[in-house]
């Protein structure tokens, strides 16, 4: 039997890395080592330089920090359910669960640093909740799937008023807005057959990014909001851009470009927004497919981030590519397989 075989945590169901040809060849990538699988949250700057935050290796994913600076909420994946936890990034604090009822995944910070919002599948279906972080008041539900949905929330507008969300439905998905003076969801950007989501609010809430594979295989786009029917391509360069995620200044907006690589555009606002070239600097941890919620967070000063490292060892390293290859699987499962 094979050991060591290296998972991911940043889908629904972890997934090992592996495959087998009809001949019997069996490839894998490995693992970095015992209790590798459980990952470190790091904080790194532009040149890549890592400071591993002092808590324990865990199957953590989706780092948010919050408005001040000085805490950041977080998912563990326990298999069976998924519960979201903050950490005192100024402190010494223990990490301090906050949900214990369902999977409970996707944090949003409210603008005010005293709620969260997040998806959950306590009320049967996967719906946004909210809660304080002070545990002073129960969970509300927000959203309202319909059958097949799946609710995903995204940003909240810096005034607290409107919170962004991606829907999933089958292969397709599109970005709505909620109202929580009007308490109802309306549409903002929808392209039937297309992927949009991972919607970003502008500081100063007059713009939302998102991610969309409607023209190119990945693009950043921008759309004014309330929307007008104007919309700007934000990453003109080759590959897969997509979880945009604005500076707290307003003038960067920074995306993933692909496998490993992270990049910003400097943006300018007038009577249009005018971007830059895209500037690559050093990727916060391991990058997620378009598929997967953002899994980093920038940092207030636009030069630090949080993100993942696949284990201990890795944080702060450029590994080398491995791939396993085992010759005869099929022969050696038999061998240590008995036949009944």
């Amino acid at each position: 039997m094979v050991e060591g075989i290296r998972t991911t945590q940043y889908t629904m169901i972890p997934a090992g890395q592996f495959a087998f040809s009809a001949n019997g060849v069996f490839v894998y990538i490995p693992s970095f080592g015992k209790g590798s699988d459980a990952r470190v949250l790091a904080i790194t700057d532009e040149a890549g330089v890592v400071q591993t935050l002092r808590m324990p290796p865990g199957n953590y994913g989706f780092p948010r920090i919050s408005p001040d600076g000085k805490r950041m909420l977080f998912e563990i994946d326990e298999r069976k359910e998924a519960a979201l936890a903050i950490y005192d990034l100024v402190g010494n604090t223990a990490i301090q669960r906050l949900t214990f009822t369902g999977s409970n995944r996707y944090p949003v910070w409210s603008a005010d640093g005293q709620r969260v919002f997040y998806q959950s599948n306590r009320g049967g279906d996967l719906a946004i909740w909210s809660q304080r972080i002070d545990g002073e008041q129960t969970a509300e539900r927000i959203s309202n799937p319909s059958a097949g949905e799946e609710h995903i929330p995204d940003s909240l507008s810096p005034d607290g008023k409107v919170l962004s969300m991606t829907v999933l439905k089958a292969n397709e998905s599109s970005i709505w807005t909620y109202s929580f003076e009007r308490k109802t969801a309306a549409p903002f950007a929808i392209v039937p057959s297309r992927l949009l989501g991972r919607s970003a609010f502008s500081p100063d809430g007059k713009w939302l990014a998102y991610q969309s594979n409607e023209i190119k295989r990945g693009e950043i786009y921008l759309q004014p909001f309330p929307p007008n029917g104007s919309k700007f391509d934000v990453a003109t360069a080759d590959g897969d851009n997509h979880h945009p995620q604005w500076s707290r200044n307003g003038k960067q907006l920074f995306f993933v470009q692909g496998p490993g690589q992270f990049a910003f555009v400097n943006v300018t606002i007038g009577t249009s927004p005018t971007f830059s070239e895209p500037v690559r600097v050093a990727p916060p941890g391991v990058m997620s497919a378009p598929s997967i919620v953002r899994n980093y967070d920038v940092m207030p000063d636009g030069k630090h981030f949080v993100g993942i490292f696949d284990s201990p060892a890795d944080a702060g390293k450029v590994l080398p590519p491995q791939i396993n290859v085992v010759l005869n699987w099929f022969t050696e499962l038999q061998r240590s397989v008995p036949a009944k």
